[in-house]
């Protein structure tokens, strides 16, 4: 009987260690499920905040043209505060991929969306494919708008310099009063300021 009790004592030992090696296995899939969930949730919200960026520099290019430079400070206000959510959000996407690394034992440095996708089986790769998509989409965009802005508030500045230029000289005008009492200018020193600008 004694020799019976020993091998089911070891058989039980043997199913206690299976059922530790399969809780690890286990809790180590949750784990990564875990940042996955988190990472997908961190970028949904940078790509909300990306697109509502883009939106915000669609409404500058129409205050610029407008020539509504309040409402472009508005604007620019509004981008700032946006731009440190994003820079908190960055963070916290870090230390997320900083943990994915980890869990995948490679460099931090080398770990980016594209190697995470072949790491991962699906959902999660094809979910991080439309992911990346998306975030070189919309960088590309804001990219071309905020180039396409700079150039017009640029633009915009070189017009004010230049009637400002006009104005200012005003002062060097000759002016005399006719006999019938009307302001008269020098009309060819005129025509050479307007040409400065």
């Amino acid at each position: 009987m004694l020799g019976h009790n020993s091998e089911i004592d070891n058989q039980m030992q043997i199913l206690s260690t299976s059922l530790n090696i399969d809780e690890d296995i286990w809790q180590k899939d949750e784990t990564l499920k875990n940042l996955l969930n988190e990472l997908s949730g961190v970028l949904e919200v940078e790509i909300d905040q990306y697109q509502e960026c883009l939106d915000l520099l669609h409404k500058q290019q129409e205050k610029i043209v407008a020539g509504d430079s309040s409402g472009v400070e508005k604007i620019g206000k509004k981008q700032d505060t946006l731009i440190l959510k994003i820079k908190t959000l960055e963070e916290g996407r870090k230390s997320i991929v900083l943990q994915l690394a980890q869990y995948f034992d490679t460099s931090a440095r080398e770990f980016n969306l594209t190697k995470l996708t072949r790491l991962v089986r699906n959902p999660y790769s094809e979910r991080f494919i439309a992911y990346q998509k998306q975030i070189l989409y919309l960088i590309k965009k804001l990219e071309c708008l905020r180039e396409s802005n700079t150039y017009l508030l640029q633009n915009a500045l070189h017009y004010i310099n230049g009637i400002l230029k006009i104005f200012a000289s005003f002062d060097t005008i000759e002016t005399a009063y006719s006999k019938e009492g009307l302001l008269e200018f020098n009309l060819e020193r005129v025509r050479r300021i307007s040409e400065w600008g």
